[in-house]
């Protein structure tokens, strides 16, 4: 079966990762609003 705590550094780390992918989802997002708004000054 493993280490007791090992599901649950698999776990922490599955979130890190989903959590990280969400970041960098909404910066590329807010990346993109911005380019988008220096289009409309233009």
């Amino acid at each position: 079966m493993g280490r007791p705590g090992h599901t649950l550094d698999l776990r922490f780390t599955k979130n890190y990762i989903q959590c990280c992918v969400m970041l960098r989802a909404f910066e590329v997002r807010r990346v993109n609003v911005w380019r988008n708004l220096n289009c409309y000054a233009l």
